[in-house]
């Protein structure tokens, strides 16, 4: 990278150059914008099902009363691999491994909730997944591992599909939500059908993360 030195003008006109400090921050700042928090991606499409889910998460915010933050209705997605803060270099890598996948359109069925590590530790409640595009699902996710893994990203040991919901910020009324949990183990929440898959930008803000689309594969028709 080319170090560009700033100057600028002293109260007696003359031009001197920026400090070595300022010119070492300029640099760590020139770096650090080329580097790109990012995330393969499965967003959620049907809106009535979006709908449901929404009401999910007020339901259980007023029933239990415990120290949970809902995901905004417009970044409910399926995490197939979060990649972390990688580089301009890493993202073009990415899409062309991302160009290999080639995926039927998935047909799944909302169903169950879950949490994540355990319900001892709980950080995210999510539902599950079911219906005839639950396996493909699976097997996607395992392919998308084993890519990133191919370039230069290590691969998780086991995929589980699942779409985050909630996120747990203290043990607040714990007992209750874990209660509220167990009772809709079984229950479903809307079908959908997933058409695409997304590398997706993450930008952290104090009013949340902000999601920019980076390169998107389409699935094919369901046969």
């Amino acid at each position: 990278m080319a170090i560009i030195s700033r100057v600028f003008e002293d109260h007696s006109g003359l031009w001197i150059c920026a400090s070595w400090i300022e010119i070492q921050n300029t640099l760590v700042m020139q770096f650090y914008e080329y580097m790109v928090r990012a995330f393969i991606a499965i967003e959620v499409n049907n809106s009535a099902t979006i709908d449901r889910i929404v009401k999910l998460q007020q339901e259980l915010m007023a029933s239990t009363d415990a120290d949970i933050k809902p995901v905004e209705k417009q970044n409910l997605h399926f995490t197939m691999k979060f990649l972390g803060e990688i580089s301009e270099s890493e993202i073009s890598q990415h899409i062309e491994s991302l160009r290999k996948i080639e995926s039927e359109c998935l047909d799944v069925v909302y169903e169950g909730l879950g949490v994540f590590p355990n319900m001892q530790r709980m950080s995210v409640v999510w539902i599950g997944v079911g219906g005839k595009g639950k396996e493909m699902f699976g097997r996607l996710g395992k392919k998308i591992l084993a890519i990133t893994t191919t370039a230069g990203r290590s691969g998780d040991a086991v995929f589980v599909p699942h779409l985050t919901i909630l996120r747990v910020k203290s043990g607040r009324n714990k007992e209750r939500l874990i209660q509220a949990i167990n009772a809709l183990t079984s229950e479903r929440f809307g079908k959908d059908k997933l058409t695409s898959l997304k590398l997706k930008r993450s930008q952290l803000t104090p009013r949340g993360p902000i999601y920019t689309d980076l390169f998107e594969i389409p699935f094919r028709e369901s046969k």
